[in-house]
């Protein structure tokens, strides 16, 4: 029904590029979203809070606890 930003490419974005490539990349994708579709301008900045910089922390949080906490391999 459209293109739309996913906590799932969301996720593997950020484990791919890191949080600021994503979050900028994320960005750049809810610009074009905004340009080219019927987007309400005024729910934007609470689409990409909730769709994209929330999901991209929690992921890179969860990265991080894991990177920590799991062993190590070669």
């Amino acid at each position: 029904s459209g293109l739309e930003l996913h906590i799932l490419g969301v996720t593997a974005v950020t484990l791919i590029l890191g949080w600021p490539l994503t979050i900028l990349s994320i960005l750049l994708a809810s610009a074009l979203l905004a340009a080219f579709t019927n987007v309400d301008h005024n729910l934007l900045p609470m689409q990409i809070l909730f769709g994209a910089v929330i999901p991209t922390l929690l992921s890179y949080l969860r990265f991080i606890i894991s990177y920590q906490y799991l062993p190590r391999h070669f």
